[in-house]
């Protein structure tokens, strides 16, 4: 499952929640899919990611739903390091972590759990692949594990 975020490939990051209306979607889809028609291999790169139409399409249904939009536009605007993570799993959210409010609300949980929990889980392999096999690793694991 791949995290894309439509504020963004419709590039309307510098606009409030309650300014996007769903005439400047429609423009901004007309303008994206005309740019996909016009590439050379007929996908959008967002962010190293080559999405299709549909991809860019089922993405962009996601703002139909009010919570999503916000939450959406609170990753684009607010808090861009979560957005790669769940995008291409940049690991670079974990070194500033901050307690934001909006992780408490459940419906949030919801919206990103499902891309989270797939990017957490590859990290945190890596993190313990990275630690077996650096010098000493293999004891400091057999530590962690044994106690």
């Amino acid at each position: 499952m791949t995290f894309i975020n439509p504020i963004e490939i419709l590039g309307l990051q510098n606009y409030s929640v309650s300014d996007i209306e769903s005439s400047m979607i429609k423009k901004a889809k007309r303008k994206l899919f005309a740019n996909i028609d016009l590439s050379d291999n007929g996908l959008l790169n967002y962010k190293g990611i080559n999405l299709t139409k549909t991809d860019c399409e089922t993405a962009i249904d996601d703002l139909k739903n009010s919570n999503y939009m916000k939450f959406y536009s609170y990753l684009a605007n607010n808090n861009q390091s979560l957005n790669d993570f769940l995008l291409n799993g940049d690991e670079s959210f974990f070194l500033k972590t901050s307690q934001e409010s909006i992780y408490k609300l459940p419906e949030f949980v919801n919206f990103i759990s499902p891309y989270f929990v797939s990017r957490f889980d590859k990290a945190l392999l890596k993190s313990f692949m990275e630690l077996l096999y650096r010098p000493c690793g293999r004891w400091a694991m057999g530590i962690i594990i044994n106690n």
